[in-house]
């Protein structure tokens, strides 16, 4: 018993502690792995994520959904015409389904933070709905 007390204090000390420091960090979070899409890496996140409370997951999760919003928010900045816009969207959502399915296992709940993610950015954009039916007509 006093082995599995100091394993889950040991995890509780140096992953739920410092795993919105470790996510959030530029040169190697989550960001970070997601932009250089190195998936091994972010399996391994995962996989620490899942270890101790469940209070890890939501933390990634969260950031996650995020990152997304972020870059989300840079393809409504950055592409005003209807057709790129909704391409690079979906090139996003593309990705964003291939990290969730081969990095996060299929979870669930990084599938409703990817919807999320996705539902924050298109209604931060008014023309959203034009944009995508004009993607539709063309």
């Amino acid at each position: 018993k006093s082995k599995e007390k100091m394993l889950a204090t040991t995890e509780r000390e140096m992953i739920t502690e410092h795993l919105e420091t470790l996510v959030k960090n530029d040169s190697s979070g989550l960001y970070h792995m997601i932009n250089k899409s190195e998936k091994k890496d972010l399996i391994l996140f995962y996989k620490l994520s899942k270890r101790g409370d469940q209070v890890n997951q939501q933390i990634l999760g969260r950031n996650y959904a995020t990152y997304i919003e972020t870059v989300g928010q840079k393809i409504i900045q950055d592409n005003k015409d209807p057709i790129e816009y909704t391409k690079k969207f979906l090139e996003l959502k593309s990705y964003m389904d291939e990290v969730v399915s081969t990095c996060f296992d299929n979870d669930i709940n990084f599938q409703n933070q990817r919807d999320n993610g996705f539902k924050q950015s298109l209604n931060h954009f008014e023309k959203s709905p034009g944009f995508l039916a004009t993607y539709l007509d063309f």
